[in-house]
């Protein structure tokens, strides 16, 4: 389920301005949907009554769900998440406007030689 378009916030079905006990109970319902050990007992997989095939493929997965968490429970971890969140969209905004960015550039250096 996990693109490079899709955040630990999109895992986690949360904003990015969610508070702990926000993302805390999202996880936890999440997880309890997608464990191994819980799913195997619900009606999740090929229930074509309640479109649960589609469910399954919606919802992400067990461990990008943990993966998620891990990182946003912990606030160190969040806030570096964030500014990596930050840098990336600024340079999909670069690419939107077709700027150049220094690290595309090449540097030709052109010696002159004197008398």
């Amino acid at each position: 389920m996990t693109t490079n378009s899709t955040t630990h916030y999109d895992t986690l079905q949360v904003p990015p301005t969610a508070s702990f006990a926000q993302i805390k109970l999202s996880f936890h319902r999440l997880a309890r949907l997608r464990h191994p050990d819980k799913a195997a007992h619900s009606n999740l997989h090929g229930d074509t009554e309640n479109n649960s095939t589609y469910y399954c493929k919606t919802v992400p997965s067990f461990i990008e769900i943990q993966t998620a968490w891990e990182v946003l429970r912990d606030p160190v971890r969040r806030s570096k998440y964030d500014d990596t969140l930050h840098v990336k969209k600024y340079f999909q905004s670069l690419d939107q406007h077709n700027i150049v960015r220094l690290s595309d550039m090449t540097c030709e250096v052109c010696v002159i030689e004197s008398d």
